[in-house]
């Protein structure tokens, strides 16, 4: 067990069992699944992270530092591509932020067939950014909702995708 009776372990430290209490957050936008902007909910989600999101934890926003530990507290520790890590990650101390939400953050590596799954991605939809692309292939293939910072983005890729995953703004 981690820091709580009943609670599962960190992915990196012990083995996830895949189970965890309920807990309610709050979220900014939804494109999709039918809820209004800012109104709670109660459904549980396991949560995959854009760049934009790991931007405004460094930069101090509280209510999204709040989600990732909320998350974590829960035993549904957020996910984020590696790629994405290498998107914001410049090192030193300037990063005690987010260096602590990523320490509470299971870290996808990027292998091969998402790399060419969101090349093909890519192709479809007409863009060129590929880091969003690989933000929405795992995000499908996890079953993960994504927060962005970049919901029309994000959004078109989801859809052109086919994938079941909400897009959540900041």
């Amino acid at each position: 067990m981690c820091r709580h009776q009943g609670q599962r372990e960190h992915p990196r430290r012990g083995a996830p069992d895949g189970s965890s209490p309920q807990w309610r957050r709050r979220v900014v936008g939804v494109r999709r699944g039918g809820r209004r902007a800012g109104e709670p909910s109660g459904r549980v989600t396991d949560l995959l992270l854009d760049a934009g999101v790991l931007v405004a934890v460094e930069r101090g926003n509280r209510e999204l530092s709040s989600v990732v530990r909320r998350s974590t507290d829960s035993g549904r520790f957020p996910v984020v591509p590696g790629v994405v890590v290498a998107q914001v990650w410049r090192g030193g101390a300037r990063q005690a932020r987010l260096a602590q939400a990523l320490a509470d953050v299971v870290e996808l590596p990027v292998q091969r067939p998402e790399c060419r799954d969101a090349g093909v991605l890519c192709g479809r939809t007409g863009t060129s950014d590929i880091v969003d692309a690989l933000v929405v292939v795992p995000a499908g293939q996890l079953g993960r909702d994504i927060v962005t910072s970049d919901p029309a983005d994000i959004g078109r890729l989801v859809d052109a995708a086919g994938s079941r995953s909400r897009v959540l703004a900041l």
